[in-house]
């Protein structure tokens, strides 16, 4: 009876695995796919950025979006494309989202500067700039640096002069 209890036992346990197995290995495609569709919408819509077609470039980062909602890169350069477009409030949402799920990410704190300067909110454009410009030193992109640091300073320099600090 000990031996009959323990074969069964092995063959539920073994047909356990086998589903898991099986399971695991149809939702691997699965992900795998949804990751390379997600990287060519997104290869795809920095390429349609960078030739101005906004609207499509906006379509791409959503599909990246709906596919990865944590992708804080296409949320930056979606609301550079809706900042091109006009479309400031929703262009600085984005950047506010991208900010919110990281942080460190200096572009998006750029971008956001940008948006805010065209809005008049100097110091919240100078706010951004700075962290920008210390997060760009962290990672040692010394170009990006000097860039958020002459405009940090450029702006900084405006607000003390009309005497708005």
């Amino acid at each position: 009876m000990n031996y009959i209890a323990k074969a069964i036992a092995t063959s539920v346990i073994s047909a356990a695995i086998g589903g898991l197995i099986g399971a695991c290995s149809i939702q691997e495609p699965k992900i795998l796919i949804n990751q390379k569709m997600a990287e060519h919408f997104y290869n795809r819509g920095l390429e349609r950025l960078e030739k101005r077609d906004y609207q499509g470039a906006i379509a791409d980062l959503n599909e990246v979006i709906r596919r990865q909602s944590s992708n804080y890169r296409a949320y930056t350069n979606r609301c550079v494309a809706r900042f091109k477009m006009g479309e400031i409030q929703t262009a600085i949402a984005d950047c506010d989202r991208a900010v919110k799920l990281n942080p460190k990410d200096g572009d998006a704190r750029y971008k956001r500067a940008d948006i805010r300067l065209s809005l008049g909110n100097k110091p919240g454009a100078i706010e951004d700039l700075q962290t920008a410009a210390l997060i760009y030193q962290q990672e040692g992109n010394m170009p990006r640096y000097q860039d958020a640091m002459e405009k940090y300073q450029k702006y900084s320099k405006d607000i003390t002069q009309d005497g708005n600090i």
